[in-house]
């Protein structure tokens, strides 16, 4: 859940597209402090549980793991979260 495409230019507004970007680019938030910002990865295989990141993360950054609708189409670089246990997340009120 935390894997999603998006379009370049909405991760890079004011940059022209290098000719050998792709323009669909595979990110993951980082969260620094209370707000996040996009990471481009590089994916290898995966199914329908997993995706392997091999490159673009360093070890003890912290990812966003979802909700996916919140990580695939409304989050943005420099929104504030809250980190909470996923547990605390899907529990019914």
């Amino acid at each position: 859940q935390a894997v999603a495409a998006r379009e370049w230019e909405t991760l890079n507004e004011g940059e022209d597209r290098p000719a050998d970007q792709d323009e669909l680019v595979e990110i993951v938030y980082i969260v620094e402090g209370d707000t996040v910002r996009p990471q481009e990865v590089t994916t290898g295989i995966q199914d329908d549980t997993y995706i392997q990141v091999i490159a673009g993360l360093t070890t003890g950054q912290t990812v966003v793991t979802g909700p996916y609708t919140e990580v695939s189409k409304e989050l943005e670089s420099g929104q504030e979260v809250e980190m909470v246990e996923e547990d605390e997340l899907y529990k019914k009120d």
